[in-house]
């Protein structure tokens, strides 16, 4: 079967967007009686950083190790911890060894909120993925990590 090179990036645009979708959450409905709107979920920059906070092998992370392991610049990186500490979700403090060194962790508000966000991304994961059989799976992650890595030449 013959295929253009462009066909396979609109097919894998098309996928991307699916995911995308798939993992935007409406905003939460206003209540009928007037009160208070449920708290919003947090978006999608600061859910990523929840999300490596919630699966850190160590209870902090640095601000800099952090911001590497994202691929986030810095600047935008602080900003998403400015507003994550405002909502009570993250703490940050001082490295012991090094007073420089910033260090974030999750506050019992933040790990709840990321440990529901985890469980949300892997059943739509399970969804999405769920055509391909373990092998076929295999051969994606490859692939893909195969095209991050040549990625970096863009």
């Amino acid at each position: 079967m013959e295929f253009s090179d462009i066909e396979l990036v609109e097919m894998f645009l098309r996928v991307s967007r699916m995911m995308r979708r798939g993992t935007h959450r409406p905003p939460p409905p206003l209540p009928p009686d007037g009160g208070c709107l449920p708290p919003s979920p947090p978006p999608f920059g600061m859910g990523r950083v929840l999300d490596r906070l919630l699966t850190a092998e160590a209870d902090s992370l640095t601000q800099t190790g952090l911001a590497e392991a994202l691929e986030m610049r810095p600047q935008s990186l602080s900003e998403a911890l400015a507003r994550l500490e405002s909502d009570g979700m993250i703490a940050r403090r001082g490295d012991d060894a090094d007073r420089r060194v910033q260090r974030v962790c999750l506050t019992e508000k933040g790990r709840d909120i990321a440990a529901g966000r985890r469980a949300e991304r892997e059943s739509f994961a399970a969804t999405l993925l769920a055509p391909l059989d373990a092998h076929e799976r295999e051969t994606l992650r490859a692939l893909m990590k195969k095209m991050l890595d040549g990625g970096d030449a863009l």
